[in-house]
């Protein structure tokens, strides 16, 4: 957590517009952070999921993530979710599946929802494979059609 930290100090700001802690439903833990590149339209989504083991993490820890993507032309959502013990597998995971696809509502914020990519950290990095390629996730909470891009 100390790198990240130190990271967030010293990460530019320059050519990103964020929005902290926008709630997607009640409760602890239901807010994400976006992170919109300036002057950029039909920008591709990242949404990305941190790690701490399913029981620990925060999405303000990844600020730098946001804005290195951000930076780089992409529309990045950080998501806060929820984690064990209140929550158990797979809860935790269908949630992170809901915000993927209210990522895809990202237009208005001048993202492209035809270009959705999901990432992260450690346990964020394995929810992200889980999503992308594992189809029982995203089709809990909606049937979308899901392509993986070899690139």
């Amino acid at each position: 957590m100390l790198a990240a930290s130190v990271l967030n100090i010293f990460v530019s700001r320059a050519g990103v517009e964020m929005t902290r802690s926008v709630p997607y439903s009640d409760g602890p833990r239901r807010t994400l952070d976006v992170y919109r590149p300036v002057g950029v339209s039909g920008a591709p989504v990242v949404v990305f999921f941190y790690g701490g083991s399913w029981q620990s993490g925060s999405k303000a820890l990844y600020r730098f993530v946001g804005m290195a993507l951000a930076r780089r032309g992409y529309l990045t959502v950080i998501p806060d979710y929820r984690v064990y013990p209140r929550f158990a597998f797979p809860s935790f995971w269908t949630t992170c599946a809901c915000h993927a696809l209210d990522a895809r509502q990202c237009g208005a914020a001048g993202g492209n929802p035809n270009k959705l990519f999901v990432m992260g950290h450690s346990a964020g990095g394995y929810i992200a494979a889980m999503l992308a390629l594992d189809r029982r996730w995203l089709g809990k909470v909606a049937s979308i059609p899901i392509a993986i891009s070899p690139d």
